[in-house]
């Protein structure tokens, strides 16, 4: 006798047929179904039918898709968060960031149009939380303001005068200079 379940038709078949579903029921007896036809070779079976076989794929699929989000946004937002100070407003932007890849990438150029609102929604809180996060790093000391880097770099080179010849001084100094130049600058491009 057939059964129908979720628009899908089951064969029940004999308890001795070889092409019976491996699973076991929830009364703890093998499956009573025909297993399904394997879909790369239409003269074979699979060892489940189709409500064993179908929902556990898919339920495995999905905790497959899900454990590769996790581990994606994981990975985006260790790399979009500054790892040098580890506030929350890091990896909220980091966070902030990979939203807006994610809305970029979603739709095309054309549906980009239609979510425009969603996008600068998204890049207005970029601008919020990079600003929130200045004022918070500079509250807490962990920012230098351009009068405080200019007497650092004067006390350094008055340092570095006692014990450096003078005509050797000024190539020290744009040496310095440089580095700090550089810093800056990959710290900016972060």
């Amino acid at each position: 006798m057939d059964e129908v379940i979720e628009g899908r038709k089951y064969i029940r078949v004999e308890p001795s047929d070889p092409n019976r579903c491996t699973s076991i029921a929830i009364n703890g007896d093998q499956c009573v179904f025909q297993a399904a036809k394997d879909p790369r070779d239409d003269t074979r079976f699979t060892e489940k039918c189709h409500l064993h076989g179908h929902f556990a794929a898919a339920r495995l699929k999905k905790e497959a898709k899900k454990l590769y989000f996790v581990d994606k946004y994981r990975a985006r937002i260790d790399r979009l968060s500054d790892p040098e100070t580890g506030t929350n407003l890091d990896e909220e932007l980091g966070i902030l960031r990979m939203m807006l890849e994610e809305v970029l990438n979603k739709y095309s150029d054309i549906e980009l149009i239609t979510q425009s609102g969603q996008v600068t929604a998204i890049i207005r809180d970029i601008r919020d939380t990079l600003v929130a996060n200045k004022k918070l790093k500079s509250a807490m000391g962990e920012l230098l303001d351009r009068g405080t880097m200019n007497r650092l770099c004067d006390q350094l080179l008055l340092v570095m005068s006692k014990y450096v010849p003078t005509d050797k001084l000024d190539l020290v100094s744009a040496s310095v200079a440089e580095a700090i130049a550089t810093a800056v600058a990959n710290r900016m491009g972060d």
